[in-house]
């Protein structure tokens, strides 16, 4: 029987931790519990698994084939410690996204799923208890025929009962002798109900990956004093805690592993993956549509009120910029960067439903801005409606640039050291060009823009045409390096 994951001389270093050549076998037919310390590792060795962190050297092998191939996360299902759903959704739209992506979801698994948990289709997450959002992922895990289920501290800080009915899902689930579950716990009393094998990392290194039941039998802890533990066979020993009065030790011996032969995976892709992203990126960023239309119309008001027509390509150019920064941080927020790259999607796919969910907003943006200037062009008296529009549109090249520019900048720095990078790009000339106001050079420049008021309006068109195609191709070249960006990206 072939293995469901295979992991060999695996390493992966950072500043002041390193997953030190990892060697781990999770035949199918078993659930493997992964235990160890805070910091031990194990979740970057999940990560690894599940292609969020690249490996420095060694190689992996999941149910026959690479990490990073769609086909084969289509049969992997994954529960993380945080959920990942976006809470703006209820267990109906997560049923409608993953029918999307995955070729063999099975909404009928999922109903019956959720209505043994409980869970209200329509409630939204964000009203959830911890243990309903580890039902809901649970649920999704087992509902598109995974062979692999992957579970990151799915059990930790549910009540017992709760627990209890997880476990049972899990044991259902183990009756097929194909499946496999890897288990992250702090939980031993979890582990010691379901998993067959227990794998003990500490510091980087697995000390042991065994049976349980040989681990029982064969392996414990000794106490005694510091002489009686120079006394024992270093071989013998594979751990040590000293203290005031003593020395714990654990005397463990040998490991066992098995290792399988190559299987192969279809590349046959299932589902309507950019459908999937864009309905995703449409329900985290539809809740803070509100806030934006509210904006909207504060700003509109102000320019009636106050007769400036300045105000309505102002609040596009703003409000579209604000679109990059509200999905990336509303992803990362809940953990739905990390769980849609478990997924059979790619990173393209990701990064261009962000991009053109974005370039939409900005297009339903400017299609506003353009009704209200024409009603503001026939109330005021604020320059001629082809003046005012040709501003609108001169605001639409410096948003679609300024968006462009933003999500390279979040995508490589993330949101927070995106946003100050944005800020540097707009208010820096701005600040510069203020300092430099008596320069002659500056002078020269204001006089040569000045004189565009001049120009006819077909002349001027022109110009803020070209603008607006130059700056659209800056932001297609942007989506472009967006993508090889996150391609690179670790979680």
């Amino acid at each position: 029987m072939k293995n469901a994951l295979e992991i060999r001389g695996l390493t992966r270093k950072y500043e002041g931790f390193a997953l030190d050549s990892v060697n781990l076998t999770l035949p199918r037919g078993c659930v493997m519990g992964l235990i160890g310390e805070n910091g031990a590792g194990k979740t970057t060795l999940i990560k690894t698994v599940l292609d969020l962190v690249r490996p420095d050297s060694g190689e992996i092998e999941v149910l026959g084939g690479r990490p990073d191939d769609a086909a084969v996360r289509e049969r992997i299902g994954v529960v993380l410690e945080d959920g990942g759903f976006l809470s703006t959704m209820n267990a109906a739209q997560v049923d409608t996204l993953l029918g999307r992506a995955y070729r063999a979801w099975d909404g009928a698994q999922f109903a019956a799923c959720l209505d043994r948990f409980g869970i209200d289709r329509r409630k939204a997450i964000k009203d959830y208890s911890r243990g309903m959002k580890m039902k809901l992922s649970i649920a999704a895990a087992l509902s598109h025929g995974a062979e692999l289920l992957i579970l990151d501290e799915a059990t930790s800080g549910l009540d017992p009962v709760v627990r209890d009915e997880v476990l049972d899902l899990l044991y259902d689930f183990m009756q097929d002798e194909t499946h496999a579950v890897l288990l992250s716990s702090h939980i031993t009393s979890d582990l010691d109900k379901i998993a067959d094998n227990i794998t003990f990392i500490h510091r980087g290194r697995v000390l042991l990956s065994e049976g349980r039941d040989e681990l029982i039998d064969r392996h414990g802890v000794l106490r005694c004093t510091e002489e009686q533990l120079n006394a024992l066979d270093p071989d013998e020993v594979r751990a040590v805690r000293k203290g005031a009065f003593g020395c714990d030790s654990g005397k463990l011996a040998g490991r066992t592993g098995q290792r399988g032969t190559d299987h192969a995976v279809s590349d046959e892709r299932g589902g309507s993956i950019m459908k999937a992203m864009l309905f995703a990126d449409w329900m985290s960023i539809r809740r803070s549509m509100k806030a934006l239309l509210w904006v909207f119309a504060v700003m509109a008001v102000a320019a009636f009120a106050y007769g400036g027509s300045a105000f309505i390509p102002f609040m596009v150019t703003m409000l579209s910029v604000m679109g990059p920064a509200t999905l990336m941080s509303t992803d990362h927020a809940y953990g739905w960067d990390r769980l849609s790259l478990t997924l059979p999607v790619s990173r393209r796919d990701i990064v261009s439903s962000k991009f053109t969910v974005s370039l939409a907003l900005n297009a339903a943006m400017f299609l506003l801005g353009v009704v209200l200037t024409m009603v503001f062009s026939a109330v005021h008296r604020d320059g001629s409606l082809a003046e005012n529009l040709l501003g609108l549109l001169g605001c639409e090249a410096a948003a679609l640039l300024l968006m462009g520019i933003e999500f390279d900048l979040i995508l490589r720095f993330g949101t927070e050291r995106g946003r100050y990078f944005l800020l540097g790009v707009v208010w820096v000339p701005i600040i510069a060009l203020t300092a430099l106001k008596n320069h002659p050079a500056f002078n020269r420049l204001v006089q040569a823009v000045g004189g565009m008021d001049s120009w006819p309006v077909s002349r001027f068109a022109a110009f803020l045409a070209g603008c607006l195609a130059v700056c659209g191709a800056v932001y297609v070249l942007c989506w472009q390096i967006g993508i090889k960006i996150y391609q690179k990206k670790e979680f």
